[in-house]
């Protein structure tokens, strides 16, 4: 199991994207990862506009991140957060 988590959630009913970075087994006081949410779909040779972004703690399980990245995923579907631009 790799220890760096990398992936992207396109909301296609809002046009976001949900884009989640993480390292596993990383102890430390600091954040170990994050989930931000970017307008459109990532495209690699322009810079992103970060709509929201949340830190994340270290010592989440990849279970503790995919129940993370469905809550906001959710929010963001039920108008909780607010990622109009």
């Amino acid at each position: 199991m790799p220890d760096l988590i990398r992936k992207s959630v396109f909301v296609k009913a809002r046009d976001v994207s949900i884009e989640v970075e993480y390292r596993l087994n990383f102890g430390g006081e600091r954040s170990c990862g994050y989930i931000k949410v970017i307008k459109g779909k990532p495209k690699e040779d322009e810079e992103q506009y970060e709509l929201y972004m949340e830190l994340l703690e270290c010592g989440l399980s990849i279970t503790d991140l995919d129940r993370a990245v469905d809550t906001v995923r959710r929010e963001i579907e039920e108008g909780k957060l607010d990622v109009e631009f």
